[in-house]
């Protein structure tokens, strides 16, 4: 009987080996697009800010994001924008075209595009995740991380 038992915890040790600890240790959401707009260096106003809201078209039918949010406390004076939806619409319905409208009609054009990921791939990617950002332009232009924000990964998106 004990042989039996030691049989069985051996049989389900190797069982559970071939199973890759990266199946559950990738990130399953996709992380949020964070940017700042700058407008000659300087970020745009709050009255701008609070006021502009960030859209996509699906079958012809205008989409506002829901999520489309500034940042709190610090991130707020600082002029941050967040969307983590955005990743899903991207990855999941394949749609990268993105527009922010301002007040008085001004609008910019997003190019977003994350890529949705099998288990397999995105244990395989450097992100580790089933969603990972690969491109992100801003009026046709390639956008880079603002280099003066050390916390997290923001955009910077020059007006200019």
């Amino acid at each position: 009987m004990k042989l039996n038992f030691f049989l069985v915890l051996f049989l389900l040790q190797m069982q559970c080996s071939k199973y890759d600890k990266c199946a559950f240790d990738t990130y399953l959401v996709p992380h949020s697009l964070v940017f700042v707009i700058h407008d000659k260096g300087n970020r745009l106003p709050d009255s701008v800010l609070n006021s502009n809201k960030l859209f996509y078209y699906k079958s012809l039918k205008k989409e506002y994001l829901s999520d489309f949010t500034r940042g709190l406390n610090e991130f707020y004076d600082l002029g941050i924008q967040s969307t983590r939806n955005i990743g899903f619409i991207s990855g999941d319905e394949g749609i990268k075209d993105f527009y922010l409208e301002y007040t008085g009609g001004d609008i910019d054009t997003l190019f977003i595009d994350y890529k949705k990921l099998n288990q397999e791939d995105a244990c395989n990617h450097p992100c580790k995740c089933n969603y990972p950002l690969e491109s992100v332009k801003f009026n046709g232009v390639a956008a880079i991380p603002d280099t003066s924000i050390k916390v997290q990964k923001v955009y910077l998106f020059n007006k200019e």
